[in-house]
């Protein structure tokens, strides 16, 4: 599923540069990052349902990881001849959005069930983006065997 959604969303957005321009499309991407930081915030409060030790785990993760977005947001919109004003309005979007994830799944009662399938779906997400879309970016640009150092590493320090 997560593959179709892809699959759909960058042929959709290479569609609409060409009929809207860059400026647009910076819009609609910094738009789905937004979507995207909301959806983060929403698997904090679902992890901290589960229990406070994967909440806390899941909001180091996501926070870590949230400070790229809000760069790439403001590149985005920048770099496409955007206003700064626009860019501040984004970034302010992007910032908001997991804690408003994080309220409206708190608020709701998650049961443990779909609580996990939850937490296997995000998981799922953050692996199929790293296989499909970083290691093959970060091949084409790695020199030499940094990048096999630099994953051989990571996934020897993860815990088993």
């Amino acid at each position: 599923m997560y593959y179709s959604v892809d699959f759909f969303v960058h042929r959709s957005s290479a569609a609409h540069v060409r009929q809207h321009g860059r400026t647009a499309f910076a819009s609609f991407a910094a738009l789905g990052l937004t979507v995207h930081s909301f959806l983060d915030g929403f698997a904090i409060g679902s992890a901290f349902q589960a229990n406070s030790r994967i909440g806390a785990l899941v909001a180091i993760a996501v926070i870590t990881h949230d400070f790229g977005d809000g760069v790439s947001t403001v590149g985005i919109v920048l770099g496409s001849r955007g206003r700064v004003l626009a860019s501040v309005g984004w970034l302010v979007a992007d910032a908001a959005a997991p804690v408003v994830g994080c309220g409206a799944a708190l608020l709701l009662s998650i049961s443990q069930g779909m609580i996990a399938d939850l937490l296997g779906y995000c998981a799922g997400s953050f692996l199929f983006i790293g296989a499909a879309h970083l290691l093959p970016a970060a091949q084409r640009e790695a020199e030499g065997s940094r990048l096999y150092v630099a994953v051989t590493a990571a996934f020897c320090s993860s815990p088993s």
